[in-house]
This record gives C-alpha cells, sequence and structure tokens, in this order.
C-alpha cells in the first residue's frame, strides 16, 4: 500500500499521523510525507515528519520530501505522479465541528485516490469505536472507495 500524506506540521495533521494505527492499514507499505508550503517547508518539519510517522507505522518505508507553491496544486500533482492508494490529510475542529478549509476540500474532490481526511479532536478520541464516513454517488470510483476500505485490516471492536 503507497499512502501520501499531507503534512504541514499543525496539530490537526499530527492529529491524521497519531491515528493511522486505527486506520485499517497493513502492516507494512510506503508512506510520503509531503511537506508543502507557499514558501517551501524547511529543515526541522521534513524531519519531524518523518519521526511521527516512523512511530506510528514502524513497518513502513517513510520518506519525506519539501515542496513550495500552492499546497493544494502540490498535492494534488504528486498525488498523480507518485499513484498512491491513500491520501491522508487533516481538519481543523472550530466550536466542536470539523472544518475543512479550502486546500483540505479542494485535495478531497480533486483527488484521484481514496482520500482519509482526519479531523483535529480525532487525537483525544483514541478509545471506543472507529467511525467513517464515505461519501456515495454510484460512480464506479466510489465504488472502489468502499471496496478498498472493505479490504483494510482494522482493529479488533
Amino acid at each position: 500500500m503507497k499512502i501520501l500524506i499531507a503534512y504541514d506540521g499543525s496539530e490537526c495533521v499530527d492529529a491524521a499521523v497519531f491515528d493511522m494505527p486505527r486506520a485499517g492499514l497493513p502492516c507494512c507499505g510506503n508512506v510520503l510525507a509531503l511537506c508543502v508550503g507557499r514558501s517551501g517547508a524547511q529543515g526541522a518539519v521534513p524531519e519531524s515528519a518523518g519521526n511521527k510517522i516512523r512511530s506510528q507505522l514502524p513497518g513502513w518505508t517513510i520518506a519525506c520530501e519539501s515542496s513550495a507553491g500552492s499546497p493544494e496544486d502540490v498535492i494534488l500533482s504528486t498525488s498523480r505522479l507518485w499513484r498512491p492508494d491513500l491520501l491522508i490529510i487533516g481538519a481543523r475542529m472550530q466550536s466542536g465541528r470539523t472544518q475543512m478549509g479550502n486546500v483540505t476540500l479542494d485535495v478531497a474532490h480533486r483527488a484521484l485516490c481514496s482520500v482519509r481526511v482526519v479531523p483535529s479532536e480525532t487525537a483525544q478520541r483514541r478509545e471506543g469505536p472507529i467511525r467513517l464516513l464515505l461519501g456515495y454517488d454510484g460512480s464506479s470510483r466510489t465504488q472502489q472507495a468502499i471496496g478498498s476500505v472493505g479490504r483494510r485490516s482494522w482493529p479488533a471492536r
């Protein structure tokens, strides 16, 4: 399995990384942590991303890349080139509700693979049942996404 993580060092993306063991992922695969910003992600951010991801997915091969530019354009173009099975991006919480900003919405709508949008509150909710929301429009792409989720290795309960 190949996973692309849009990593910006924010609390919501850290929550997404922290929640990866509950994402039904196999025991090994490849991760590309894409550290992106309008002026480029420098130094400690890619290193920090790699360390945090390794702590959650010890059997996986982790690579980190930095890129400058429009975050949604860089994430989507990298996704088209690298062809991940899953793209992970965070979402902020505001007044108890998930708020997907322009980047998250654009990536979720235009990505050619499954997208896991993880709200920042997930870090506090590690216990209890896993909650999933799958968008379904009857297309073959949504059928493929549902099949992909069904084939994952979900934790007990």
